[in-house]
């Protein structure tokens, strides 16, 4: 893959996780959400954000997708953890606890693997591309 996709990827994950971390601010970053509305949350996100948000990604790189979504599942799990390693880890001294703490972003960490990798290979599969650019 072109180096200017592994920015492209690296800048839009750093960039939805400060959405997503800035939107969870004045909850504790979700920590005051009901167990209810947390699974609630989870369900948006990996039902109606990062399909659509993938789907887009991808259409826009001359890679093939299966191999695009790995890299993506990468960046959108590493990134996110590295962030929220220094964010709670670190500045609010949770350290590696935080995993079990804030579970529904280990979740998150968890579920792009999957997720990802499959809707890549689903767009293989079915040939489809979106916008045909080379950046």
């Amino acid at each position: 893959m072109k180096r200017s996709y592994h920015l492209v990827f690296a800048t839009v994950c750093i960039l939805l996780w400060s959405g997503f971390f800035l939107a969870g601010q004045p909850y504790h970053y979700f920590q005051n959400f009901s167990r209810e509305s947390t699974i609630l949350l989870l369900l948006i996100t990996f039902f109606a954000v990062i399909p659509p948000f993938t789907i887009t990604l991808l259409g826009f790189i001359n890679v093939p997708f299966f191999r695009a979504s790995l890299w993506l599942a990468f960046y959108s799990s590493v990134l996110p953890f590295v962030l929220d390693m220094l964010a709670i880890g670190i500045l609010k001294g949770e350290g590696i606890h935080f995993l079990t703490s804030y579970w529904y972003l280990t979740l998150g960490y968890i579920i792009v693997w999957i997720e990802i990798p499959l809707i890549g290979k689903s767009l293989e599969k079915i040939g489809l591309r979106i916008i045909n650019q080379r950046f």
